[in-house]
């Protein structure tokens, strides 16, 4: 907040507008903030109480909703510019089969926008992989 600000006064607009933020989006903690309920309705904790609002979802991430060996993290409601919302759900689970890992190798690879990739291996090596064509094109 404080780099609009001072982005702002840099370029001398808007002096006495002050700087408004729409927030589009906002973090839903489970089961706190919201919850599934039976028959394809969500439940969401909200300033007037819980809204019960139905929701579409594919058959392949019901399986993940409804096994056991999913566990359903926090979500973030988005609201895009067409007024349409997405609810989008981080779901977690123990890896139990590492044999594809690379025990002596890759360890992880950040992806980011200033650089697309920056790969970390165990002997403490580090490549990048720059992206400006990429925000060239954009």
């Amino acid at each position: 907040m404080v780099s609009t600000y001072k982005g702002t006064h840099k370029k001398n607009r808007f002096k006495d507008i002050p700087v408004e933020f729409k927030s589009q989006s906002m973090r839903l903690n489970y089961p706190g903030d919201y919850f599934f309920k039976e028959n394809g309705i969500i439940s969401i904790k909200s300033l007037y109480g819980r809204l019960k609002v139905p929701y579409k979802i594919g058959n392949r991430l019901k399986e993940y909703l409804n096994s056991d060996e999913w566990e359903i993290k926090s979500a973030v409601l988005a609201i895009r510019n067409n007024n349409v919302i997405f609810l989008n759900i981080v779901i977690k689970t123990e890896i139990k089969d590492t044999s594809f890992l690379n025990k002596n190798g890759l360890v992880g690879i950040d992806l980011g926008i200033n650089f697309l990739a920056m790969i970390t291996d165990t002997k403490e090596s580090t490549a990048f992989y720059g992206g400006e064509k990429v925000k060239y094109l954009r």
